[in-house]
């Protein structure tokens, strides 16, 4: 699955975190690449893939920390953490044929 999302972008419906779009690159088993766009800003940042957090300079509050991994073969989850502040998510993607579910608005490119 990492091979067939890897690269597209999904753009999502306006929502209360001013996310436009994102996109994973997978390129090796450690480390993966997430671009996220958001209203004003577009972040490329680093995700774990093997349970360790990576770290990237700049955010609102500090520095960001992300890392993810396969829950399914087609449901992908990462954590997003604000290392300097108390915020700490968990975002989940799931892939289903040729559409995914949650705030997608249009296919991926």
């Amino acid at each position: 699955m990492a091979e067939k999302i890897s690269g597209k972008t999904y753009v999502f419906e306006p929502n209360p975190y001013n996310i436009k779009s994102i996109s994973l690159s997978f390129s090796g088993r450690e480390e993966a690449i997430l671009n996220l766009s958001l209203e004003e800003e577009q972040h490329v940042l680093p995700v774990g893939l093997d349970n360790i957090y990576r770290i990237s300079p700049g955010g609102e509050f500090g520095s960001l920390a992300f890392k993810g991994f396969w829950r399914t073969d087609n449901e992908f989850v990462f954590y997003y953490n604000e290392v300097s502040n108390i915020n700490n998510y968990q975002k989940s993607r799931r892939q289903r044929k040729s559409c995914s579910n949650g705030q997608v608005k249009a296919p991926p490119t």
